[in-house]
């Protein structure tokens, strides 16, 4: 178990306040080299839900949900779930994702297209997430240099909108062929059954001729999804019996 100043760097992270802590070996090994994130999640255990006190000004922000806030640390994002972020808080209403599952599903994707993409088609390397009491939530994963979503991308070409849902379909095709593993079907469900591609990331030089062939990033799925009676929460928890290599600590 990697260890901080005498003691087990989960066990720091919850004397800091924090009541869920969960993490691969590659985020251990970043947050024992870097003191600069030590400090940040220091001080998000003590902002609570109100990560904007330690992170405005401080650190650049490059997105946000309906339930979420993410900024960028060098190499890293940073998302913020509590229900001070996104879009749902500036309406006045509460609410927020479980990063831990969040963190688990994602993990779990990363590894499994690891195995079956050839780099084509990824996530990115999830690092720790962790919550606080009052239900807050945050994680951190790789950050995806020069690199923009694909919605954004296909509204720069000037298509028709034809044109725009064949790429869709194209994309779906690709995503429904690779998916042979049931629950990854279901956990990117709204990938594969709307034309909202904004949680796909491809780079920014990719043209209209690269589409059959272009590396994506899936870097989001829905918190909130319910597929007939299944809730989403209980197919990640099924996720646990896959070999990630995460160091769970609750």
């Amino acid at each position: 178990m990697i260890r901080h100043h005498g003691m087990t760097i989960e066990t720091r992270i919850k004397q800091s306040g924090a009541s869920e802590v969960i993490a691969s070996n590659l985020g251990l090994e970043l947050y024992e080299e870097n003191p600069e994130i030590i400090e940040t999640i220091d001080e998000l255990c003590k902002a609570g839900h109100e990560p904007f006190k330690v992170m405005t000004g401080r650190y650049e922000a490059i997105g946000s949900g309906m339930n979420s806030y993410v900024w960028r640390i060098g190499g890293i994002a940073l998302k913020a779930s509590t229900d001070k972020t996104g879009r749902k808080a500036w309406l006045g209403l509460n609410g927020h994702e479980n990063l831990i599952d969040h963190f688990i599903a994602m993990h779990s994707l990363e590894e499994y297209f690891l195995r079956n993409e050839n780099g084509f088609v990824r996530a990115p390397k999830q690092l720790l997430a962790f919550r606080l009491p009052d239900k807050s939530n945050y994680k951190l994963e790789e950050f995806i240099p020069d690199s923009c979503n694909l919605q954004t991308k296909i509204s720069t070409w000037s298509l028709s909108y034809d044109e725009q849902l064949a790429i869709c379909e194209s994309v779906k095709t690709r995503f429904a062929k690779s998916l042979r593993d049931p629950r990854f079907k279901l956990i990117l469900y709204e990938l594969l059954h709307s034309n909202n591609l904004n949680n796909l990331l491809v780079p920014n030089k990719t043209s209209y001729m690269d589409v059959k062939s272009m590396p994506i990033v899936v870097i989001d799925h829905p918190d909130h999804l319910t597929i007939g009676n299944y809730p989403l929460h209980l197919l990640i928890k099924s996720l646990k019996i896959l070999p990630p290599s995460l160091i769970y600590v609750s």
